[in-house]
């Protein structure tokens, strides 16, 4: 089974989404899940990728006024990167 979850922040950061987020994405890959996180980082100006804690991420570069909005930067190779990673996944998850 493949699930791509999508949220504004992801671990290291702090707070009640990334905490669900994190939990909910490494208790399905302890199941033998296929886990993918989008993630959006403010500080980025190009997206990368990552493995933490046996989960994939991506975490892509956002605007975010105040760290209120979280809004894609690169929208269309967003949307590209998105689509590719949804081929075969089973749940999708967002946060937004």
């Amino acid at each position: 089974m493949k699930i791509i979850q999508v949220c504004p922040r992801y671990y290291p950061f702090i707070g009640g989404v990334e905490y669900v987020v994190k939990s909910i994405a490494e208790r399905m890959a302890k199941l033998g899940c296929e886990v993918v996180v989008f993630s959006g980082i403010s500080e980025l100006d190009i997206p990368y990728k990552e493995t933490v804690n046996g989960i994939k991420v991506i975490r892509w570069p956002t605007y975010s006024p105040s760290e209120a909005y979280h809004l894609p930067k690169l929208r269309k190779e967003f949307i590209k990167a998105l689509i590719s990673e949804m081929q075969n996944s089973d749940v999708i998850h967002l946060h937004i």
